[in-house]
């Protein structure tokens, strides 16, 4: 069967690569994607799209005009809300959205994707979003001054995750008047000094820790509100406002079925440590 076409239509570059990587593996070709309705209404008109995949949140307008236009204009299109702000669910799903799905929870949008591809139609319990459980995780064995806990118990916590959850690995980028004397003792205190940052803006039930090379790693878990670029976001604002020196840099990725969190972890530290992303492109999806 070919595959189905889609249409991702999301303000943030980061999340549409996101997007176009999880979908496609699910009988689907990402044909283009949008930041504005009126982008968005010009390339599916375009590429006839059968499946768009819509974000509330657009630059220049709103998701939910756009809805209702798909639907009056284009009622062949399945229209899929895949948003962190989602309000009157029941008016969405009467304006016509085919299912909707909260952000980031990828493997709920994974089925009802995987669903409408082999299909063709939906059903009926898939429409409306389900809560993902909070796993229960111990709680950390300790926790330092600057609210981090033993790497023995992170990585313990880690290996509770559930599909969907996330994993945020960091590391700094030095300013040019310290990259000549960027040793071992500047960069475990920088490090230190970002992981505090990190351990700010987490939730109660994230975990923030430092792992055995030094580098910060933060576990968003149970599906956190918005995207771990978001998350990162906060992150910076945190460093930029309290520290100041030098650029933050990160890796992220979301556990996936099958695969343990473990794994996600080193992959993560990895990437920081050895494909480190750049000023200019400072966050990074593995």
């Amino acid at each position: 069967m070919a595959p189905r076409s889609a249409v991702v239509c999301d303000d943030d570059p980061l999340l549409r690569c996101v997007l176009t990587r999880v979908i496609g593996p699910i009988g689907y070709e990402v044909c283009a994607e949008a930041e504005s309705p009126s982008e968005a209404l010009e390339v599916i008109d375009r590429v006839h799209a059968d499946v768009v995949v819509l974000d509330l949140a657009l630059r220049d307008g709103r998701g939910e005009d756009l809805l209702r236009h798909l639907v009056a204009e284009r009622p062949e299109t399945k229209v899929v809300v895949f948003s962190s702000h989602v309000g009157d669910l029941d008016g969405l799903l009467t304006a016509g959205a085919t299912a909707v799905v909260e952000k980031p929870d990828f493997p709920a949008l994974e089925v009802v994707l995987g669903d409408l591809a082999h299909g063709g139609s939906l059903r009926q319990d898939l429409r409306r979003p389900v809560a993902r459980p909070i796993p229960a995780l111990d709680p950390p064995d300790a926790l330092s001054l600057s609210g981090l806990e033993p790497w023995a118990s992170f990585r313990k916590a880690a290996e509770g995750m559930l599909s969907g959850d996330a994993v945020l690995a960091l590391d700094l980028i030095p300013t040019a008047s310290d990259s000549g004397s960027w040793d071992h003792v500047l960069r475990t205190d920088h490090r230190l000094a970002l992981a505090r940052c990190a351990a700010s803006v987490r939730r109660d039930q994230d975990r923030v820790s430092l792992s055995p090379d030094g580098v910060p790693l933060l576990l968003a878990v149970a599906s956190h509100p918005e995207a771990p670029e978001a998350v990162f976001c906060r992150i910076r604002e945190v460093w930029a406002r309290e520290v100041d020196r030098g650029t933050p840099v990160g890796v992220y990725g979301h556990v996936r079925k099958g695969m343990p969190a473990g794994t996600m972890l080193d992959h993560a530290v990895e990437a920081v440590l050895f494909d480190e992303p750049t000023p200019d492109h400072p966050l990074r999806m593995i």
